[in-house]
């Protein structure tokens, strides 16, 4: 049997070279247990594994940071409010570009994901809320709105988590 190589192995029975991103070992499987024409199925396994378990976390992150806002409202925390509430609002649109596939590593990006969302979608409410969640990211430096105006805008970045998980299980269901 031929030992692995740094970016593969072959297969000891059909001598057939496979070359994988992610080690079989790394994965926790056992390279007797991939023969070589279902190493890309294993692979991709993996790869939707992770994207799942990535846009779970950004659902999760998005719901304790709307959470984590409220209470620095109820605090008298307007700027940390208002920071966790666009965060929130960012966490589940990147958890919906997670899901599609979609690059989601700056706010740019992000933007253009919410633009793509409302033109698939034909939901304007979407890009409006998305505003909102960037009101409340400018004012966590320039602290200008008031306590009621920012229970709103929580409001609306609930509103738009709201919107955004359920297209997010829409998207997990096809």
């Amino acid at each position: 049997m031929d030992s692995p190589r740094k970016q593969g192995f072959t297969h000891p029975t059909t001598r057939v070279a496979v070359l994988v991103k992610v080690g079989p070992a790394r994965a926790g499987i056992h390279r007797s247990e991939l023969p070589g024409r279902h190493v890309r199925d294993a692979r991709r396994g993996i790869l939707a594994d992770a994207k799942i378990m990535a846009t779970q976390k950004y659902n999760t992150a998005s719901r304790q940071l709307l959470a984590q806002a409220r209470a620095e409202l109820d605090q008298g925390d307007i700027p940390q409010a208002s920071e966790k509430g666009w965060g929130a609002a960012a966490q589940m649109v990147k958890a919906v570009a997670e899901a599609r596939g979609w690059p989601h590593r700056h706010h740019g990006l992000l933007t253009q994901a919410v633009e793509t969302l409302a033109a698939e979608t034909n939901d304007d409410d979407l890009t409006d809320r998305f505003a909102i969640a960037n009101s409340l990211h400018v004012n966590f430096y320039e602290d200008a709105l008031s306590s009621r105006t920012v229970r709103r805008h929580l409001d609306q970045i609930e509103t738009l988590a709201d919107t955004l998980e359920s297209m997010l299980l829409e998207t997990s269901a096809q």
